[in-house]
């Protein structure tokens, strides 16, 4: 009977140990020959870390500064279209649309990790249409500083697209989607807290 309960055992610990709980096999891959680069900030937040990743886990609020006619998006602003049935959490996945300076754009996110209320990366999924980068992965760490805020770690891995505008504006154009994703989260909770 030992015998027995122990193969038992073991074949669900094997059956177990293969299925992805916040993660999934890194297949999604940047082009290949191109050089990834790196943006990456730190912001404190006024709020818990699972306040403030219930925030920046909606895309509406963190994919914000692209729904919205701006300097950087050329006076263009782009749609979102879900592709699952579900906003949130592991394989969550979503297309943004839209013209900016008359060229299309049109790509695929997917989230490739997700640990509720503590880290999450998602990423640009099969062909991209986009003008200054060709692919990026985004990830999302958050951890209490021991006041009730929160240190959140925004980056973005990315590869510039080959064209000029890809060279010039490629480095600016990541910056700036990080620093107003945790600025519009800052932002929110400032207000919040004002309330």
């Amino acid at each position: 009977m030992k015998e027995i309960v122990k193969y038992i055992f073991l074949f669900a610990s094997l059956c177990l140990s293969s299925i992805p709980v916040f993660s999934r096999d890194d297949t999604l891959k940047p082009p290949p020959n191109r050089k990834v680069r790196v943006v990456e900030r730190t912001m404190i937040i006024n709020a818990k870390p699972e306040e403030v990743f219930a925030f920046m886990d909606d895309i509406n609020n963190t994919g914000r500064h692209m729904t919205e006619s701006n300097a950087q998006m050329a006076g263009s602003k782009l749609k979102l279209e879900w592709l699952t049935d579900y906003k949130t959490g592991l394989y969550a996945k979503y297309r943004w649309t839209g013209k900016v300076m008359g060229m299309k754009m049109n790509f695929i996110v997917i989230v490739t990790q997700w640990d509720k209320g503590k880290s999450k990366k998602w990423e640009t999924t099969g062909e991209a249409k986009m003008i200054v980068i060709s692919w990026y992965r985004m990830y999302l760490e958050l951890n209490p500083n021991g006041d009730g805020a929160t240190t959140a770690k925004l980056g973005i891995l990315y590869t510039k697209s080959k064209n000029m505008l890809g060279f010039l504006l490629g480095k600016r154009y990541s910056i700036w989607c990080v620093k107003s994703m945790l600025k519009d989260t800052k932002k929110h909770f400032a207000e919040h807290e004002r309330k």
